[in-house]
């Protein structure tokens, strides 16, 4: 293996989420939800479309990926989730992180997500990226 060899490895792009998306405390039913997530400026990206239920709830799976990245190069990801209510865009999460393991960018299992669209997003500084959201949760034990 030469030095300059591209590193390969297997990296979660995103952990796997559910919760409740709301406005004003009630339920944002059968609404899509846009999840776009990449790695190292733009050597990949996948975009992905999911639907909120008629209770306002929302699954996301974990996304998992080979990724081939240059020599000397720092390992970053990115994720977004946006959504449309009403004719208005909201981002409900901005986040990167440059660590390849499940559940690093919210530092644990994430439970009791909730996503209330007219809350001022918050900035979040994690052991391994920033994140920006409109979520609330608690982390599982």
């Amino acid at each position: 293996m030469s030095f300059f060899s591209k590193k390969k490895f297997t990296a979660v792009l995103f952990s796997e989420m559910s919760g409740k998306i709301t406005f004003n405390g009630k339920p944002v039913k059968n609404t899509n939800l846009y999840l776009s997530v990449g790695w190292n400026d733009g050597l990949g990206e996948i975009n992905k479309s999911y639907k909120t239920d008629d209770k306002g709830n929302f699954y996301l799976p974990k996304i998992e990926q080979e990724v081939e990245i240059p020599p000397l190069a720092q390992f970053v990801s990115y994720q977004t989730i946006l959504i449309n209510h009403q004719g208005e865009p909201y981002k409900l999460w901005i986040a990167s992180k440059d660590d390849i393991e499940e559940f690093t960018e919210t530092e644990g299992k994430p439970i009791n997500l909730i996503c209330e669209l007219t809350n001022s997003r918050k900035s979040i500084k994690t052991k391994v990226g920033l994140l920006g959201t409109l979520c609330t949760w608690d982390i599982s034990k």
